[in-house]
């Protein structure tokens, strides 16, 4: 029997230079510490389960603010 055809990604690569090479990653883990950098990761991984995007609405900031466990005002600042 096939296996069922799937619309997003098992898994996504993740370089082990991932905190050396990009200054947008330095600048987010330096604004923003640890709570910054899980964000991020959240949403690749949002954006990777479901194909290639995400549909973005007024409540995003809320859903990931109760996955995390961080503030809303935390998840406004990251994502702006």
């Amino acid at each position: 029997m096939a296996r069922p055809k799937k619309s997003g990604l098992s898994y996504f690569p993740l370089d082990t230079d991932f905190f050396d090479n990009d200054s947008r990653i330095k600048i987010l883990k330096a604004r923003y510490r640890a709570d910054g950098i899980m964000i991020y990761v959240y949403l690749l991984c949002e954006i990777y389960k479901n194909g290639y995007y995400i549909q973005v609405d007024d409540d995003l900031e809320y859903i990931i603010a109760s996955e995390l466990g961080v503030s809303v005002d935390k998840v406004k600042q990251v994502l702006n």
